[in-house]
């Protein structure tokens, strides 16, 4: 147990001497700087992210709209094609 707690104060006199601070959980904190720096980093991703989710939803939009305008083509055209056998079937 003294071994123990020998390598705990080495451990602690060490981040000390190199200015690491760890928070309650034992982890290196965090400067307000660092915190704020890493905020403006995720709110700079979640943006990107955001704008990229609108164009994929217009692109989706654009895509919708001709695949209905191309299944309505294929639906006058098929119209068109059963009315000329029907003329067809009629003539000599």
């Amino acid at each position: 147990m003294a071994d123990a707690a020998m390598q705990l104060d080495m451990l602690r006199n060490y981040l000390a001497e190199n200015d690491i601070v760890l928070n309650n959980d034992g982890l290196p904190a965090k400067t307000e700087s660092e915190t704020a720096s890493r905020v403006v980093e995720l709110e700079a991703k979640l943006a990107q992210y955001m704008c990229l989710q609108e164009q994929t939803e217009c692109e989706l939009q654009t895509v919708s709209r001709q695949r209905q305008d191309a299944l309505a083509q294929v639906s006058a055209m098929s119209t068109q094609l059963n009315h000329l056998h029907s003329i067809h079937r009629v003539l000599p």
